[in-house]
């Protein structure tokens, strides 16, 4: 029969005498019922996140929101409809989105507005232009973006992470501690 080796666990300094220790190689399935016949699982503890490192999930952790949370820009620039600028070619700016700005904003036909990455692309809007690839002649856009395609630079609303979604799995998932403790 074939012979494995057990490595010294660092983390358990002294267990094994640091040393190797050589046995007789087990299948996959043998190695998984000699783990549930010797090991006990611990009871489930809620803690806070900062002293979660090491610890593994007990349960699955679903999104209780879409990320981002609306459709959201990606880059500085201007946001507008696509089909209406390819009807007019120049577009009147009307206004501009900061992020984090709650404002509703709605574009009307011919329109765009000045926008910085991570505001919310306005109702009307489904394309966001660098701000590199236009020229603003007083309230007036023209694009100069060759390849530019509808849904340009928009992150779609639950785009990461949908509302329900399971991201982090229970047991597979190992909490690391935050890099500043």
């Amino acid at each position: 029969m074939p012979r494995g080796v057990l490595f010294h666990n660092p983390v358990r300094k002294g267990l094994i005498n640091n040393r190797y220790l050589s046995f007789d190689m087990v299948s996959v399935t043998e190695a998984k019922e000699i783990i549930n016949n010797n090991t006990l699982a611990l009871t489930p503890v809620k803690c806070e996140l900062s002293v979660a490192g090491g610890k593994v999930l007990a349960e699955d952790v679903y999104a209780p929101i879409n990320i981002p949370a609306f459709d959201q820009s990606s880059m500085d620039g201007y946001a507008f409809s696509f089909n209406e600028w390819q009807g007019h070619k120049k577009l009147r700016i009307t206004g501009e989105i900061a992020a984090g700005s709650s404002e509703a904003v709605s574009l009307s036909r011919g329109t765009a507005v000045r926008i910085f990455t991570g505001a919310a692309v306005p109702a009307g809007a489904d394309t966001v232009v660098m701000q590199e690839k236009v020229t603003r002649q007083n309230d007036e856009l023209i694009i100069h973006d060759e390849i530019l395609v509808a849904g340009t630079n928009v992150r779609k609303k639950g785009s990461e992470i949908q509302v329900g979604a399971s991201h982090w799995k229970k047991i597979v998932f190992c909490l690391r501690p935050p890099l500043d403790f």
